[in-house]
């Protein structure tokens, strides 16, 4: 798939310098970047950046001074990767260095053409004429071509990452990609510094691993290169509730510079449904003791006394702005047809016409592009269109709590919702942080006018044939139905304050009971087509640990306002049961076994 992106004409003056390439650093050198070796390696050459016609390319990433890599070296090189259309360039290639925010290129500090004729598909390096010291400065650094004819040789990969990809276009602003999924710019900086440091780990925190009390627990455990040297051994150590173990080592394949690997440790046995804390602190790199401070990552195994069922929530980041967001309203679509109320879906739209302030945090965070999706918030970004694939992987997952949601309007006005809840955790923990965030999806909405066509990059494309109605249709498409869209929300980050408490027995489920006010809301169009829902979210790592869906039914006088007529009293209610004993967190039609607090039970029909 070619991305395309609109950047700016301009032209820079500078003295030709032949490339040089596959230049291999000294022992004072090292290659620095965002873009790291793993990222170059998984490179693909036919999906590169450009723009449709003919266009000025100007790009860079910024360099902190804060980095202990770049403060007090100097920059010997870059090494830029290019795609198969880098013979569309036209002229020649200008890499240039700043020591002001990025604003007219001709005012850098350091401007340096090289041939168009030196430039490859691959890796191109280029020594700089004059190494370029940092002292101390903030610099920023790219390089500027130009095509002739529609061209896509700008490269790309690896995670999103701020600074790592910086344009702009015409001379208007620059922008930051972070956040647009394209990853990070495929530029690489040879430090020239010396005293670089060489076998470092940077441990990274592991969350939560959750398994049947008796059984091991397993995590999948990453650490950073953060070190000059390639890693092929570290040697770690598994402290349980602060209780060392004994130390292990591991051979790895060589992990680069500032690239991750991960392992498969065991955390231990889970002999009793509660909470135990781990630590793994990497003592070693390659035989030599880890001089990284970040060395220690946590994480908790929970043992489970009992596997609750998991309802898995999608969560598809879109907009009507996005011309290949149609791949995931196709693949929502699959999962629902596949799958229906076993999985929760969940349309979020940004910067358009449904666009709602109670998820924008949550976009912020958990949006790798668009489209995109997240499952449970688990931090892995999912192509939308694959959805109903990716969803067999939830179904069974052990989770820690099972959750119940009744909602109902709080009076006929129907501009309040009562969301209620019960959750039941099966484990014992104290000092736990847990919150229920509560959402509102509608089905069918729709409106007329641009505002509610959908951009269709899709339009004349050869596409598989569940996509055959977007290859039909035009470059926007006017009177679509939007599914699963989120109407409203309240704090659907981290969940209501209170909401859970801290303390969590496996014998005591808790209730509560929240209201959400749409009075205000210009979205919601149909209230039959609500369906609401509540996600209990672990703030400890920020993932759905479980969800709960209702429709919301029509507004009922609370059960708990009932009188005892014989005698006059009236009592707070201390639980809701079915006629078969399961616990209800908020009456049910038919009959309703009511416990009081005052140890009165009765039965109450509610009509």
């Amino acid at each position: 798939m070619k991305k395309h992106l609109l950047l700016f004409v301009a032209a820079l003056l500078g003295v030709f310098l032949p490339l040089r390439a596959a230049i291999e650093p000294t022992k004072s050198q090292m290659w620095w970047g965002y873009f790291t070796d793993a990222d170059a390696a998984a490179i693909d050459y036919e999906s590169g950046l450009g723009y449709s016609s003919a266009s000025t390319f100007d790009v860079g990433i910024f360099v902190p001074m804060t980095d202990r890599f770049v403060s007090g070296s100097t920059i010997n090189a870059l090494r830029i990767w290019f795609g198969p259309d880098v013979s569309k360039i036209s002229g020649d290639l200008t890499v240039w260095i700043s020591t002001q925010q990025f604003t007219d290129i001709s005012a850098a500090d350091y401007v340096q053409t090289v041939a168009k004729s030196s430039l490859a598909q691959g890796a191109n390096d280029i020594a700089l004429s004059t190494p370029f010291a940092v002292d101390g400065r903030d610099v920023y650094v790219g390089f500027t071509f130009s095509t002739t004819s529609p061209a896509y040789p700008l490269m790309c990969n690896g995670d999103d990452a701020p600074n790592a990809f910086v344009f702009r276009h015409n001379g208007d602003q620059w922008l930051d990609f972070n956040g647009q999924g394209y990853g990070k710019l495929a530029m690489q900086l040879l430090l020239d510094g010396g005293d670089y440091p060489r076998d470092c780990a940077a441990a990274i925190d592991f969350g939560r691993t959750v398994v049947l009390q008796g059984n091991q627990g397993y995590v999948s455990f990453r650490f950073k290169n953060t070190g000059s040297n390639p890693i092929t051994s570290i040697t770690y150590a598994l402290a349980t509730d602060g209780a060392a173990a004994e130390e292990r080592t591991l051979t790895v394949e060589p992990v680069g510079f500032g690239d991750s690997k991960s392992i498969t440790v065991n955390l231990g046995l889970a002999e009793q449904a509660r909470k135990y804390t781990k630590q793994i602190t990497i003592l070693k790199v390659n035989g030599n003791d880890n001089a990284e401070q970040q060395r220690t990552g946590h994480g908790d195994l929970i043992g489970i006394s009992s596997k609750p069922a998991l309802l898995p929530v999608v969560e598809e980041f879109t907009g009507t702005w996005c011309g290949y967001c149609p791949y995931g309203t196709v693949g929502m679509q699959a999962a629902h047809e596949a799958y229906g109320d076993r999985v929760v879906l969940i349309a979020v739209h940004r910067s358009d016409v449904m666009e709602i302030s109670g998820y924008i945090p949550v976009v912020d965070i958990y949006a790798s592009g668009f489209p995109s999706s997240q499952i449970n918030r688990s931090g892995t970004s999912y192509y939308p269109y694959n959805l109903k694939d990716y969803l067999t992987r939830f179904f069974d997952r052990a989770t820690q709590a099972s959750l119940e949601l009744d909602a109902a309007w709080t009076d006929d006005t129907k501009t309040a919702v009562q969301f209620r809840t019960s959750t039941h955790f099966v484990y014992d923990g104290d000092d736990e942080r847990y919150g229920l965030a509560f959402v509102l999806v509608e089905d069918g909405l729709k409106g007329s006018g641009s505002r509610w066509a959908q951009a269709n990059f899709l339009s004349g494309r050869s596409v598989a044939d569940d996509m055959a109605f977007w290859s039909k249709a035009g470059s926007t498409v006017l009177n679509l139905e939007y599914d699963h869209v989120a109407v409203a929300a309240w704090d659907a980050l981290e969940g209501v304050d209170g909401s859970v408490e801290a303390s969590v027995r496996a014998a005591e489920p808790q209730e509560f009971s929240f209201t959400g006010d749409i009075s205000a809301s210009t979205l919601i169009q149909d209230k039959a087509r609500l369906t609401a829902l509540a996600l209990l979210i672990d703030r400890t790592d920020g993932s759905i640990v479980n969800a709960a869906r209702s429709a919301v039914a029509d507004a009922v006088a609370p059960v708990d306002a009932i009188a005892d007529v014989e005698d006059g009293r009236s009592a707070a209610v201390s639980g809701y049961y079915g006629i078969d004993g399961k616990h209800l967190s908020v009456p049910a039609r038919g009959v309703n076994i009511v416990k009081y607090r005052d140890g009165r039970t009765e039965k109450v029909i509610r009509k």
